[in-house]
């Protein structure tokens, strides 16, 4: 809905050696919803809470490129001042009121502070203020940096000196004049949207006069410097930015303005209130420089940028002046060297400025906030523009936020629903059993109703069972690709059409930054990083026959041969849980299968391959003569806690999966890894030929996974969750390595994270007999793949239902649903 909404004029008159002038504006606003509109009042209570200089008070809210978004302020020997009638931020409420009652609360919340209002004539027009671009609404400076180009707008320049008190108070009778303020904008650099319920320029135009009336300074306070203030955050916080546009931008320097908005704005589905944020600010001194690594002050801690490539570096900040030297699974072991050539770097620092030149990149660091700009030797362009914050009560976790346009594009992050381009969307990273119900609660009621993302069976539901922070960043024809080297839960949001907003809720900041600038490029510096995919087995090419299915030996057999029978080409056949004993991992259940070498013989010679299901969760059964596994794995000490043991008292977490309770495998710990490869050792000594690993999220029914720490206790669930399917596939991959040494291994696995693929394939997990499904497939596939996982598959006929138009039969793990009938190829 478009509403106008009444006009207002603002007047501020200039006091600068004795002079004075006149300042309108008409204030007009947009709503785009109603429901979201409503009248914001600037009270007057403000005056009392920030009694300082006006001039700087954008400066925290508008960084672009770590120079000051508001410009040249006066200084201290200046006498300038400003004042105002009011800005008051107006929109439709939903309400019927008429005018007069509007403007009757107006007067009313603003009398007595020394600032009124008044409303224009009918048609009146308002001068003096510069016409600004509707779309953009910028008042911006072109930069001297090679190949960026800003949107440049007018400036506001210093208004004339004509008039006097006299004369204004004549024209404005209702206009109560308090020079209130020292500092002056003369420049002002914004980024240039449509903000909710108002445009952007007229909220900046608003906002910039009433600094001027109601962030008072004492005459005697000569400081230039303002910190923001939490009321101004809350207050413009709803305006500054929009889910999208329905204006097309035919601009051409659109597609090359790389500007910054700090970002004040609660998502709908998901707050990230970023008052609880603190951006790195201060850029010290060199302390030190190593070959192809830098150490620099950064506030109070120490920035360290490493050279991999000259086109490939590293971002770390410490904590507490300490670096993790291995914050997660991700990177693969051995020599990450990309070659035996030098890489030139040349570092010249100034005071708040540093550049950084590599054979292929130049890297711009500069303060207030800091920020990291990175511009291509080869033709000028900006890469990539970074600022960083962590929590400002000095907790775990960070923000990472960069810039982009409109028409930039994003790709990655793994196993995601929705389009192949991330763009205009938000993602959350936490490997989950979408079908668990006390798992997905949380997501789907911080949802409003109606919501399709509430739908766990629908098309865009998040998050999934995969977390991969990887992803792409393509500006004007160019790829970029960030990595950040951080397993605890993400969020990742791409719907704000200036700029990129990524949280980690703990770790270290740890930031890889690819140049690129085509695709391929990035992807192999990122696989060369976290490693590639083995060659897999022949065999593991061809068509497998997998459903969840309750088969006893003679119907697992029959249906082997018939495909033999008929001349049905297949290699593998796929038994899942139901051929366990009670759902104990690795037992058979000797009633439906009393013969398992004489069923691995008869396999065999109709040379035909089996793969079982091998879960994470093992039974919890105490007790004399109860279930060896579980009795091993205490006994050594290799199952998840909930708390660090006490006095040989292990407080062993137990969830509820297949089995019932159970325990976990603390796969953190090298010694629980190993353990479970010698299980998984034993297990394919006796002829099966591969594993599936599922429910590896980890999954658990009751939905309590906070509850499972990891390493003896000693460590939250948040920092292994996302890995703990790659680290089972690593241990998987060990056992089978240790039992055939000679021969290729196979592992499918549910879950990953960053190097999953040197251990596993990836099937995207249970979906339904939908043909909305078996599309999304496609770009989710495309999604894995660009995200360094190529091998990967879907289930074609699904697990849950039955298909559109009929029974399919299944090409992945579980298809075709357990409550199916038979179906096999030939049924239909």
């Amino acid at each position: 809905m478009t509403c106008p909404v009444a006009g207002l004029t603002i007047t501020a008159p200039w006091n600068a050696s004795g002079g004075q002038s006149r300042w309108h504006a008409s204030l007009h606003s947009r709503c785009a919803s109603r429901a979201r509109s409503r009248a914001i009042l600037m009270c007057a209570a403000w005056r009392s809470r920030q009694r300082r200089s006006c001039a700087s008070a954008l400066l925290g809210l508008l960084p672009l490129g770590g120079a000051a978004a508001v410009g040249s302020v006066a200084g201290s020997s200046m006498s300038a001042a400003l004042s105002c009638s009011v800005a008051v931020f107006l929109s439709a409420t939903g309400q019927k009121r008429d005018a007069s009652s509007n403007w009757a609360r107006v007067r009313a919340a603003w009398r007595g502070t020394g600032v009124t209002c008044r409303v224009p004539a009918a048609g009146a027009s308002s001068p003096g203020l510069p016409s600004l671009s509707p779309k953009y609404g910028c008042m911006s400076r072109p930069t001297t940096d090679s190949g960026l180009t800003e949107r440049v707008g007018p400036s506001v320049s210093a208004p004339s000196r004509r008039s006097s008190d006299a004369a204004v108070s004549s024209r404005h009778t209702n206009t109560e004049i308090t020079p209130v303020s020292r500092s002056i904008f003369t420049r002002l650099r914004c980024f240039n949207s449509m903000g909710r319920g108002m445009c952007f320029d007229t909220m900046l135009r608003s906002l910039l006069v009433f600094l001027g009336s109601t962030c008072a300074t004492r005459a005697s306070d000569n400081s230039n410097c303002l910190s923001v203030s939490s009321d101004l955050i809350s207050l413009i916080s709803p305006y500054i930015f929009k889910e999208d546009s329905s204006e097309e931008d035919t601009d051409p320097r659109r597609s090359r303005l790389f500007c910054f908005c700090l970002p004040i704005r609660r998502a709908m589905d998901e707050n990230i209130d970023l008052s609880q944020y603190l951006f790195f600010s201060k850029l010290g001194n060199l302390i030190e420089q190593r070959e192809y690594e830098l150490d620099f002050e950064l506030d109070e801690e120490i920035l360290r940028i490493t050279f991999l490539k000259d086109d490939l570096f590293r971002v770390q900040i410490s904590q507490n002046h300490t670096f993790n030297p291995k914050p997660s699974a991700g990177i693969r072991d051995g020599d990450l060297s990309f070659s035996e050539l030098a890489i030139p770097v040349d570092v010249l620092q100034q005071p708040t400025f540093c550049c950084i030149q590599t054979g292929a990149l130049d890297l711009h660091l500069t303060s207030n906030p800091f920020t990291i700009k990175v511009i291509r030797c080869h033709d000028g362009s900006l890469a990539s523009q970074t600022t960083y914050a962590h929590r400002a009560d000095k907790s775990d976790g960070f923000l990472i936020q960069r810039a982009c346009t409109t028409e930039d594009h994003f790709y990655g992050l793994g196993e995601k629903t929705g389009p192949l381009d991330r763009k205009g969307h938000a993602y959350t990273l936490w490997n989950m059993d979408i079908f668990c119900e006390p798992m997905t609660r949380e997501f789907k009621e911080a949802l409003p109703e109606g919501d399709a993302r509430r739908d766990h069976t629908g098309t865009s539901f998040d998050p999934y069972y995969m977390s991969i922070p990887f992803y792409y960043h393509l500006a004007g024809g160019q790829a970029a690709g960030h990595w950040t080297d951080n397993p605890h839960r993400a969020r990742f949001d791409f719907r704000a059409p200036s700029h990129t907003l990524i949280t980690f809720a703990a770790g270290h900041i740890t930031d890889y930054f690819f140049a690129g600038p085509r695709v391929p490029a990035v992807l192999a510096d990122y696989t060369h990083l976290t490693g590639r995919m083995s060659a897999p087995p022949l065999w593991a090419l061809g068509h497998h026959q997998c459903r969840w299915h309750v088969y006893t030996q003679d119907t697992f057999l029959a249906l082997a041969e018939e495909y033999r029978r008929r001349g049905v080409p297949c290699d593998v056949v796929w038994l899942d849980i139901d051929y366990m004993d009670a759902f104990r991992v690795f037992t058979w259940d000797t009633h439906r299968f009393p013969d398992v070498p004489g069923l691995l013989a008869r396999l065999k010679q109709l040379n035909l391959r089996l793969i079982t299901i091998v879960d994470p969760g093992v039974k919890y059964e105490p007790g004399e003569g109860g279930y060896p596994v579980f009795h091993d794995a205490v006994q050594r000490g290799v199952v998840c806690h909930t708390e660090p043991p006490q006095e040989g008292d292990p407080k062993h977490y137990i969830g509820q999966v297949w089995p019932g309770d159970s325990v976990f495998p603390d796969f953190s710990r090298p010694e629980a890894r190993a353990w479970w490869g010698e299980q998984n050792a034993r297990w394919v000594e006796s002829g099966i030929a591969g594993i599936w690993n599922d429910m590896n999220e980890p999954s658990s029914w009751r939905g309590d996974l906070d509850r499972m720490r990891f390493d003896q206790g000693h460590a939250p669930h948040g920092r292994y969750h996302n890995e703990y399917g790659t680290l089972m596939a690593m241990a998987t991959h060990e056992g089978l390595r240790a039992a055939r040494p000679t021969e290729r291994t196979f592992i499918l696995s549910r879950a990953g994270s960053p190097g999953i693929q040197r251990y596993a394939a990836n099937w995207m997990g249970d979906n339904c007999s939908q043909f909305s499904h078996l599309a999304l497939s496609i770009p989710m596939a495309c999604g894995l793949s660009l995200s360094g996982q190529p091998f990967v598959g879907a289930d074609c006929g699904g697990v849950y239902g039955d298909a559109e138009g009929g029974p399919v039969s299944g090409g992945g793990p579980g298809a075709g649903g357990r409550s199916a009938g038979r179906r096999p190829p030939w049924s239909n």
